[in-house]
């Protein structure tokens, strides 16, 4: 891979070498064009490698249409989801001939106990019967399904001779004098050098959202939460330089998530798992507020992000996770295979370790917890008695948690705070079926594409097995129109 192309012009710049990057190279390429990717990290992956690598199938398309249309809630034009649905199937084809070997996602996807990973997050919104099955890559390199995804993808574009270029910035995008098509990109290298790439016919935004930007997050969120991607990466890169080419941004407000923690001297978020019964999930008043076991891991960060207008604030962010020995006992509370620290922890599997390091703290008693936890000690005990009762009469009339998935709490006890934590922000650039970048007058941005987390089809309800497949549907739809020239015909 070239570390500089110095006054090189291709026909495709893809900006960013993570999975829709990747993918929007590498379909560009079919089409006859040639193509270069700017990368700033080291070595690319972005959150694909991240990822759970859960990739969505389609059983019947205008029921899946109909599905993710309610789930957008108008946020999202029809044809867009439409285009959507209608990639998928094709999508996991596309991927199957370059090789990627793709399984059921069941095995690893299946131990899973709490929060549930289920078939479908929204079961009362019509038309989930239409989604499919979930597959991913096979796992032929260490890792799991995010990241022989994201591996299967890098060797396939390295195989196919497209340049890549990493450890530099694209810090703007050039433009026609004349037309003001986009025509480029300016790139800072790591030393500083800033070099001007041309290209011919497009130039694709595929470098992820503002999960790594705590002022965005914060601007257009409400609130700063942790991420589990690598550290300096997503920090809104393609959101600016699409702003600056006159993009209109939408989706700003959507994310997606699931529980996790903040370890301190560890700048990327831990992922939550529990493997037994013997716990719940408490606010900043030491009260319990949703059915434990009742949502699926993708939608139960919602209850933890409630706004409270009394206080005013966010009094589950954090929350607590609440456990006994039995739990602590059961397995490890993260899924440690899971997020950018897999790389440099492993999570010990009774918990000890952590406990020793302080990041899990113990009480003898109710009381003793909530003293080191910082929130009221008679309204813990008063907490963990309550559900206890709840426990042993097999009946949770506050929040319906089910008699088979309860167990009383036994000292001594434990706690670590609980934040919902970004897999990725999808807002962006607005983008249509073709992933034209959409300008502030509603019309395309000449030569201007977008793919993936970038001005994803996604709002605020995340559907679970969706964010990889829009890299992929999204990547494929881009690359070809910028090899083409897009709206150039």
């Amino acid at each position: 891979m070239p570390n500089s192309l110095n006054g090189a012009t291709k026909d495709v710049i893809v900006v960013g070498f993570g999975g829709s990057g990747a993918v929007a190279a590498l379909a560009a390429a079919e089409a006859g064009a040639t193509v270069a990717i700017v990368e700033k990290s080291p070595r690319g992956g972005g959150n694909t490698q991240e990822a759970g690598g859960s990739l969505r199938k389609i059983a019947d398309a205008d029921l899946a249409a109909r599905y993710f249309e309610q789930l957008a809630n108008g946020g999202t034009p029809a044809d867009l989801i439409e285009a959507f649905v209608a990639g998928c199937n094709p999508a996991i084809e596309w991927l199957e001939r370059y090789g990627l070997r793709m399984t059921e996602a069941g095995g690893p996807w299946r131990d899973w106990k709490y929060p549930l990973v289920t078939h479908d997050p929204f079961p009362r919104v019509p038309g989930n019967e239409g989604l499919g099955g979930r597959v991913r890559v096979e796992q032929d390199v260490p890792g799991h399904g995010g990241s022989a995804l994201w591996e299967g993808l890098r060797r396939r574009v390295l195989d196919a001779n497209i340049d890549v270029v990493l450890e530099s910035r694209v810090v703007d995008l050039l433009r026609e004098r004349t037309s003001g098509r986009t025509c480029g990109v300016a790139v800072v290298s790591a030393g500083g050098t800033t070099t001007q790439l041309e290209a011919r016919s497009g130039v694709v935004l595929a470098c992820g959202g503002f999960s790594g930007d705590p002022g965005m997050q914060r601007a257009y969120l409400g609130t700063e939460l942790p991420a589990f991607g690598l550290p300096g990466g997503n920090a809104g890169d393609g959101v600016r330089l699409a702003q600056a080419a006159g993009a209109e941004l939408w989706h700003m407000n959507a994310f997606a998530a699931v529980l996790g923690y903040r370890i301190p001297g560890y700048p990327s978020a831990f992922r939550h798992h529990v493997y037994n019964e013997s716990f719940i999930y408490v606010d900043q008043a030491a009260a319990r507020f949703v059915n434990e076991v009742g949502l699926d891991n993708h939608a139960m960060p919602w209850a933890f992000r409630w706004m409270d207008p009394a206080l005013p604030g966010y009094p589950r962010i954090p929350g607590y996770l609440i456990f006994d020995e039995s739990a602590r006992r059961a397995g490890p509370i993260v899924k440690d295979a899971l997020g950018y620290h897999r790389r440099d922890w492993k999570w010990s599997a009774d918990n000890s370790q952590e406990i020793d390091k302080g990041w899990i703290h113990k009480g003898e008693t109710a009381d003793e917890l909530a003293v080191v936890l910082g929130i009221s000690a008679p309204a813990l005990a008063r907490t963990i008695a309550d559900y206890n009762a709840c426990a042993l009469a097999g009946v949770d009339d506050a929040y319906g948690r089910p008699a088979d998935a309860m167990m009383a709490l036994q000292p001594p006890y434990y706690g670590i705070a609980l934040w919902p934590c970004l897999l990725n922000t999808q807002g962006g650039p607005r983008r249509n079926a073709s992933g034209q970048v959409i300008g502030i007058d509603g019309s395309p941005i000449a030569g201007l594409f977008s793919a993936g987390e970038l001005g994803s089809i996604w709002t605020e309800l995340y559907p679970g097995g969706g964010n990889l497949m829009e890299c992929i549907v999204s990547g494929i739809a881009a690359g070809r129109a910028a090899a083409g020239g897009g709206d150039r015909g």
